[in-house]
Protein backbone atom coordinates (compact mmCIF):
# COMPACT_ATOMS: atom_id res chain seq x y z
CA UNK A 1 0.00 0.00 0.00
CA UNK A 2 1.46 3.39 -0.89
CA UNK A 3 2.70 5.33 2.12
CA UNK A 4 0.62 8.37 1.17
CA UNK A 5 -2.62 6.40 1.43
CA UNK A 6 -1.50 4.45 4.48
CA UNK A 7 -0.57 7.62 6.38
CA UNK A 8 -4.10 8.95 5.95
CA UNK A 9 -5.44 5.86 7.75
CA UNK A 10 -3.34 6.25 10.86
CA UNK A 11 -6.40 5.79 13.08
CA UNK A 12 -7.82 3.02 10.87
CA UNK A 13 -10.53 3.10 8.24
CA UNK A 14 -13.82 4.86 9.00
CA UNK A 15 -15.85 2.41 6.91
CA UNK A 16 -16.13 -1.35 7.13
CA UNK A 17 -13.98 -3.09 4.53
CA UNK A 18 -14.70 -6.67 3.45
CA UNK A 19 -12.08 -8.37 1.27
CA UNK A 20 -12.55 -11.71 -0.47
CA UNK A 21 -9.08 -13.01 -1.30
CA UNK A 22 -7.89 -16.10 -3.18
CA UNK A 23 -4.99 -17.62 -1.20
CA UNK A 24 -3.44 -18.95 -4.39
CA UNK A 25 -3.20 -15.56 -6.07
CA UNK A 26 0.34 -15.29 -4.73
CA UNK A 27 1.25 -11.89 -6.20
CA UNK A 28 -1.79 -10.10 -4.80
CA UNK A 29 -1.97 -12.21 -1.63
CA UNK A 30 1.65 -11.66 -0.61
CA UNK A 31 2.26 -8.15 -1.98
CA UNK A 32 -1.06 -6.43 -1.37
CA UNK A 33 -3.40 -8.37 0.88
CA UNK A 34 -0.99 -9.48 3.62
CA UNK A 35 0.65 -6.05 4.08
CA UNK A 36 -2.81 -4.47 4.26
CA UNK A 37 -4.06 -7.08 6.73
CA UNK A 38 -0.94 -6.67 8.87
CA UNK A 39 -1.25 -2.88 8.85
CA UNK A 40 -4.87 -3.04 10.00
CA UNK A 41 -4.75 -6.20 12.13
CA UNK A 42 -6.09 -4.42 15.21
CA UNK A 43 -9.00 -2.83 13.35
CA UNK A 44 -12.48 -4.19 13.88
CA UNK A 45 -13.49 -2.62 10.56
CA UNK A 46 -11.28 -4.64 8.17
CA UNK A 47 -12.58 -8.12 7.39
CA UNK A 48 -11.30 -10.82 5.07
CA UNK A 49 -12.62 -14.07 3.71
CA UNK A 50 -9.90 -16.31 2.31
CA UNK A 51 -10.77 -18.74 -0.46
CA UNK A 52 -9.00 -21.45 -2.43
CA UNK A 53 -10.01 -20.65 -6.01
CA UNK A 54 -6.99 -22.13 -7.81
CA UNK A 55 -3.69 -20.67 -8.91
CA UNK A 56 -3.43 -17.09 -10.08
CA UNK A 57 -5.63 -14.03 -10.19
CA UNK A 58 -9.25 -15.15 -10.53
CA UNK A 59 -12.59 -13.47 -10.01
CA UNK A 60 -14.76 -14.44 -7.08
CA UNK A 61 -17.33 -16.96 -8.34
CA UNK A 62 -20.75 -15.42 -8.87
CA UNK A 63 -22.54 -17.75 -6.40
CA UNK A 64 -20.13 -16.64 -3.66
CA UNK A 65 -20.70 -12.95 -4.42
CA UNK A 66 -24.46 -13.52 -4.42
CA UNK A 67 -24.24 -15.36 -1.08
CA UNK A 68 -22.29 -12.52 0.53
CA UNK A 69 -24.32 -9.65 -0.93
CA UNK A 70 -27.66 -11.30 -0.11
CA UNK A 71 -26.68 -12.05 3.49
CA UNK A 72 -25.19 -8.62 4.10
CA UNK A 73 -28.20 -6.84 2.61
CA UNK A 74 -30.67 -8.88 4.67
CA UNK A 75 -28.92 -9.06 8.01
CA UNK A 76 -27.78 -5.86 9.64
CA UNK A 77 -25.65 -5.15 11.55
CA UNK A 78 -23.02 -5.44 8.83
CA UNK A 79 -20.10 -6.67 10.94
CA UNK A 80 -22.17 -9.42 12.54
CA UNK A 81 -23.36 -10.57 9.11
CA UNK A 82 -19.76 -10.67 7.85
CA UNK A 83 -18.68 -12.79 10.83
CA UNK A 84 -21.60 -15.16 10.23
CA UNK A 85 -20.43 -15.53 6.63
CA UNK A 86 -16.94 -16.56 7.76
CA UNK A 87 -15.14 -13.23 7.38
CA UNK A 88 -12.43 -12.63 9.97
CA UNK A 89 -10.33 -9.71 11.20
CA UNK A 90 -6.60 -9.58 11.91
CA UNK A 91 -3.77 -11.30 10.11
CA UNK A 92 -4.59 -14.75 8.74
CA UNK A 93 -2.64 -17.69 10.13
CA UNK A 94 0.06 -18.96 7.80
CA UNK A 95 -1.26 -22.35 6.77
CA UNK A 96 0.49 -22.61 3.43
Amino acid sequence: MPDTVDARWEAGPRNTIAIIQNRHDRIFYENQFLPFAERHAASDAVFHLLRDDGEGHRHVPRPELERVITAVAAAPPLREALRDLGFRTGVPADDS
